[in-house]
């Protein structure tokens, strides 16, 4: 609820900033040094303007206290707001015991975490085991593969010779 206060105020206030630049005003409401008045580099302002610099003075607290009396209030509350601090406590309270309840599944989220990941380590280190074990096995066969490539090889040197001769002999 006092956010949306806080907002609301704040809205007005930046449109009649707004307003004001567009006037020729800064966002104070004073003339802007572009319009060639510096109030703060003047050391002589004359009385008139002091004069009506502290009227607008009053008129703006005058319309902050008028804004102040406007704000929403909770119901039953007693004009020196302690039926708010009451509120507002309560509302601390809460938030409070959820951050606590906040921190405590944080922690139990990174024992979680630390877990999985010795978890992860032990299973890599499986992993790394087994893709090493499945390494040699390959490599063995790629050697026997190999071997047996070689005496296939010499087999098929051997029997050049008979086939050449079988091939140029005369059929029978």
């Amino acid at each position: 609820m006092i956010a949306d206060v806080h907002s609301s105020l704040w809205g007005k206030f930046k449109r009649r900033a707004e307003n004001s630049v567009k006037n020729g005003l800064d966002a104070a409401g004073f003339a802007s040094p572009s319009y060639g008045h510096v109030w703060c580099k003047n050391p002589r302002l004359p009385m008139a303007d002091i004069a009506q610099l502290e009227e607008r003075i009053l008129s703006a607290l005058g319309r902050i206290g008028a804004g102040i009396d406007h704000w929403p209030t909770a119901t039953g509350t007693s004009p020196d707001g302690s039926a708010d601090l009451v509120r507002l406590q309560r509302q601390v309270e809460e938030s409070s015991l959820e951050n606590q309840r906040l921190h405590m599944a944080i922690d139990q989220l990174r024992q979680d975490l630390r877990l999985m990941e010795e978890q992860a380590e032990a299973h890599l280190s499986q992993a790394s085991l087994a893709a090493q074990s499945l390494q040699a096995e390959l490599d063995a066969l790629t050697q026997a593969r190999e071997a047996e490539t070689a005496e296939i090889a010499k087999i098929l040197a051997a029997l050049a010779p008979l086939v050449d001769a079988a091939e140029t002999a005369p059929h029978a």
